[in-house]
């Protein structure tokens, strides 16, 4: 009766004591997700340091099942992205970011002879992740609207593999420009 009366005790103190904390149990691929949140993006975050927050909350985020919130802050990495191609061609404008997507589109639009000497001189790098822009920027487009170059959220039902292809198409355009992209000065309007 004594042993009976312990047991009864111990398993009211382990269920006031479960009610105070909070468990989260998440797959071992997950795990690796919030624990290594930088993993395979070391030369993005060697070239510009200050995109580590962004990528480590993705990662994290990814890892809770928290897809909206981890595709937000990789659009926020990407559009980063664009902003140094449009400091190195000077069309980030007055408002850089996913704005200077089109005027980077036009560069590739004109002739490569009507092209500006600095152009023509990256029409390559263009030509390559201009494209790798577009498909970032429109692999969210019925979830997510740009209205003054910043992001209005439409619909927050986000799948795993809608955010995983993000997060790829993102790293990979961020790799390239990495090794790719000449260092520039920031643009000023």
């Amino acid at each position: 009766e004594d042993v009976v009366s312990h047991i009864d005790e111990i398993h009211r103190t382990l269920r006031r004591e479960m009610r105070t904390v909070l468990f989260l149990s998440v797959t071992a691929r997950n795990a690796e997700w919030y624990n290594s949140p930088l993993k395979d993006w070391e030369t993005v975050v060697e070239r510009w340091p200050k995109v580590t927050c962004d990528i480590t909350e993705s990662s994290k985020c990814f890892a809770l099942d928290r897809f909206a919130g981890s595709i937000f802050h990789i659009l926020l990495v990407a559009e980063f992205g664009v902003i140094q191609v449009g400091n190195l061609l000077g069309v980030s404008g007055d408002k850089p970011g996913w704005g200077c997507v089109q005027r980077l589109e036009q560069i590739l639009d004109k002739p490569y002879k009507s092209r500006a000497p600095l152009e023509q001189e990256h029409s390559a790098l263009l030509e390559n992740i201009v494209p790798m822009i577009i498909a970032i920027k429109d692999s969210s487009r019925h979830k997510i609207m740009h209205v003054d170059n910043k992001l209005a959220w439409l619909d927050a039902d986000f799948s795993p593999q809608i955010a995983s292809e993000v997060i790829s198409s993102t790293r990979g355009f961020m790799r390239r420009l990495a090794k790719e992209l000449p260092v520039v000065p920031p643009w000023k309007p």
